[in-house]
């Protein structure tokens, strides 16, 4: 495209200079050949008037003028005589048709000649000094305008005749030598994108055939792990998630490569082979990607790269595509590693603000210059990397923005800071965000690894939970933790229950024991394979919320004071108000909920006594009698249906109770 446009302007440019120069070679003939027929029609006039002017015979020079205006040399003519004292003065004129003539001879000289426009539909006008006098003045001048003659309206309508001839040749040459180049440029641009479109069929090829062939190491890879008791768990996790990280990547391979119905691969800039969004939670992505990093970088024994969770970065998520968000990180981290020297500090860091979730990656090298500063992010632009093509800040950018959020950079001498900030997402029903323990009940905590028995101690130690009558109980095997239960049925029945799903030695998970015990309402599953569709399944049909176990040093804990208590499931925010309102007046601890799923995954914190009222319309076509039924059937004792519905409506229903919308306290 540039060179068609340098193409097009320098054919211009050479036709407009070719049409100036001809347009002057013409001009420059015209002029000479009307130069040459004024010079005659000065003569002729001259030597006609010469001798009448001798004489001083005025009728006679107006006769000598009416004859060559008759025989069709003159159009007009006007002679004035010059004197110092009077001017220039009007001695004869033809006729009056060209008005006032008076500035014509202003400045005129005597003994000169000028030639003049009077008439432009006339061909010649000019002034002259008449050679002969006036007694009494010092010249007689003469203004004369006559048509052209018809040899040289021959020769100026042959001049403009060749002239418009010559642009239509040039407009033809340079309309058909445009149309051959453009063809040409349009074959050559067709065979580039053909030879393109080629080659990424067969990267294309390539990759899928890569992705396909590495799937048969990865069942092996797999099954190895689940037979790696000897490894610690941290090692376990760490093998794990790089497994998966290369199955995703092959995954992504095949069908960001794959076949489309002609028989062409989707490419790079195609959408076809992307993965819808979905919600993750940040840390579980971005850890491994820095455990692979320090694995990577480990030669560059002077550079430390630290990413340190904190409880503000506790349960962040975001809508992504797992693939490139792990990507975006691993380039990020890259271009800081690059950017020091050799000793220095990368530091990872996810936090919340405003509504965003912000993934920072700062290094303490060399910073970049301010004038490239708002370059960096653009496709192409590098700095400080020999040879770096800028395609990861750019792709850090483009995944950042089709997120719906946004890529910023900031840069001094002690280091550069990269900033992704995202749109949060709410945590799914799975989540648990909060651990709420009910006072003076007991928690129990089944995990072979007694590293997460300490944290669990160290987390209940720091929260306080045991001046609340909160007793930690804890277990690696699930014979003991069996027992425990069958000798404490008290204390087992308001337990709630921290289980780990691999129980390595043993063939029971955390999730086969909390179903063989009925623990599935009070049970949470801590695990470090909470992403695994199969586990993730399982807990969503059992109603079971899960914690990661990267994340159990990290969960808020608190205590849930005993005392009155009552749960309003209703979805009139009105009703919410006002009861809240009734029970803040009777000091009575309440809580509401709108939704079914919200109230049915907090179930695992309520005591089988909890009175708890529910309507009937739940909307969604939900109807509150079945979700009591399902709380009857789970051991709920104190069942109300609060509601305009008449108490007839549940009389099938023995075991509950109907009341209207009021509160229940006074």
């Amino acid at each position: 495209m540039q060179g068609n446009k340098k193409f097009i302007l320098s054919w211009t440019a050479g036709a407009v200079l070719l049409l100036l120069f001809f347009y002057a070679a013409m001009a420059g003939l015209w002029e000479a050949a009307r130069a040459s027929a004024a010079a005659a029609l000065e003569k002729q006039v001259s030597s006609v008037l010469a001798g009448d002017l001798s004489e001083g015979n005025l009728f006679k020079l107006g006769a000598s003028l009416s004859r060559l205006m008759q025989a069709g040399s003159l159009d007009y003519a006007e002679i004035r005589s010059f004197s110092r004292a009077g001017g220039w003065e009007k001695i004869f004129r033809t006729h009056s048709r060209y008005g006032d003539t008076d500035k014509t001879f202003s400045g005129f000289q005597c003994g000169s000649r000028r030639d003049i426009i009077l008439n432009r539909s006339k061909g010649l006008s000019l002034v002259t000094t008449l050679p002969s006098n006036i007694a009494g003045s010092e010249c007689v001048a003469l203004l004369v305008s006559s048509d052209l003659p018809s040899d040289l309206k021959k020769f100026r309508n042959r001049l403009a005749a060749a002239f418009g001839i010559l642009l239509v040749l040039i407009l033809v040459f340079f309309l058909r030598l445009t149309i051959a180049w453009h063809k040409k440029t349009l074959g050559l641009e067709v065979a580039a994108r053909t030879a393109e479109a080629e080659k990424e069929a067969a990267i294309g090829r390539m990759a899928a055939q890569v992705a396909h062939d590495i799937r048969s190491p990865l069942v092996a890879l797999d099954t190895a792990l689940k037979n790696a008791a000897a490894l610690p768990e941290e090692q376990r996790v760490m093998a794990r998630h790089a497994v998966n990280r290369i199955r995703d990547i092959a995954n992504h391979l095949l069908e960001k490569h794959k076949t489309q119905p002609d028989g062409a691969f989707a490419g790079a800039g195609t959408t076809s082979g992307v993965r819808p969004q979905e919600t993750h939670l940040l840390s579980s992505l971005i850890e491994p990607v820095v455990a692979e990093k320090r694995l990577q970088f480990e030669p560059r024994a002077g550079i430390a790269i630290e990413f340190d969770l904190s409880a503000e970065s506790y349960g962040l998520f975001a809508a992504v595509q797992p693939v490139e968000l792990r990507r975006l990180v691993s380039n990020l981290l890259n271009n800081a590693v690059e950017a020091i020297a050799e000793t220095g500090t990368v530091r990872l860091s996810l936090a919340s603000s405003g509504g965003s979730v912000l993934i920072s990656v700062e290094d303490t090298g060399k910073g970049i210059p301010a004038e490239l500063l708002g370059k960096l992010g653009q496709k192409g632009e590098t700095y400080g990397k020999p040879g770096g093509s800028g395609l990861g800040l750019y792709h850090a950018r483009t995944m950042a923005e089709s997120w719906g959020g946004k890529l910023e950079l900031s840069s001094g001498p002690g280091g550069t800071k990269v900033t992704v900030s995202l749109p949060a997402a709410a945590a799914p029903a799975w989540f648990v965000s909060r651990l709420e323990l009910p006072a003076g009940m007991a928690a129990v905590v089944l995990d072979d690894d007694d590293t997460i028995h300490q944290v669990w101690k160290g987390r209940f130690e720091s929260s306080r939970v045991g001046e609340k009558g909160v007793e930690l109980y804890r277990f690696s095997s699930p014979d003991k933790f069996r027992g425990w239960i069958k000798d404490n049925p008290a204390k087992a029945g308001g337990a709630v229950y921290l289980l780990d799903y691999e129980l390595l030695g043993f063939a029971e998970t955390g999730l086969s024991l909390a179903q063989e015990l009925g623990l599935a309402d009070r049970a949470i599953l801590v695990t470090s394979r909470y992403e695994e569709k199969r586990i993730l399944e399982e807990c969503l049909r059992l109603k079971i919320r899960m914690i990661p176990k990267g994340l159990a040093g990290l969960v808020p804990v608190s205590v849930r004071t005993a005392g009155p208590r009552a749960v309003l499931l209703d979805d009139d925010m009105l009703v919410h108000m006002n009861w809240k309102l009734a029970a803040k007046a009777a000091g009575v601890e309440f809580l509401a909920y709108k939704e079914p799923e919200e109230f049915l995954s907090g179930l695992g914190a309520l005591n089988k006594d909890t009175p708890i009222y529910i309507d009937s319309s739940l909307g969604d076509g939900v109807k509150g009698e079945d979700i009591a039924v399902e709380l009857h059937e789970k051991g709920f004792t104190d069942l109300t249906m609060a509601t305009g519905h008449g108490a007839e409506k549940f009389a099938h229903l023995a075991w509950l109770k109907a009341a209207g919308k009021e509160p229940p306290w006074k």
